[in-house]
């Protein structure tokens, strides 16, 4: 589904004002009449103003992406609307690649922290991550007391065999 926020070059947040502002000048950049201009790029941005511009089928546009992001397990970005992987992972995901929005931060002890408020659309999402948080915590804790064994053993055997370190 296309992102008409980013068709015309506007935040989720822009109120109709800055929708038509931004909608005269690509329109005068890419009208089909002038030298360079590009007839889909028009025709494109011509659709993208005329739901954006109208409350009702700004808010149908809406409900619709809402859920073709959520069947296809992604999440849209809350200044764009960019459809992002709904689950960041370390060192990925932290901003949004379009607006470069800051959608997760990192905590104290190194691990990131998402914030439901800015990403999640409904609790069921937040819920989810939070217990795959659970887990990703467990499998740390369990990865980390394997590396303790294993330098553990590997200490054991050395002495055993009387290798030096």
């Amino acid at each position: 589904m296309k992102n008409l926020y980013a068709v015309l070059g506007v935040l989720r947040s822009a109120a109709k004002e800055q929708i038509r502002s931004k909608y005269r000048e690509q329109a005068l950049q890419v009208h089909p009449d002038k030298p360079g201009g590009d007839a889909a790029r028009f025709k494109a941005i011509q659709e993208a103003y005329a739901t954006l511009s109208n409350d009702a089928k700004r808010q149908q546009y809406e409900d619709a992406r809402a859920a073709w992001l959520a069947a296809r397990d992604l999440l849209s970005c809350p200044s764009c609307g960019t459809a992002l992987r709904k689950y960041p992972v370390e060192g990925v995901g932290t901003r949004c690649t379009a607006c470069k929005t800051t959608l997760t931060t990192w905590s104290a002890t190194g691990r990131l922290r998402v914030s439901p408020l800015k990403v999640f659309s409904n609790p069921a999402d937040y819920a989810e991550v939070q217990a795959v948080d659970m887990v990703e915590v467990a499998a740390d804790q369990a990865e980390e007391l394997a590396s303790r064994v294993q330098g553990q053993l590997m200490e054991w055997l050395g002495v055993r065999l009387g290798i030096k370190p």
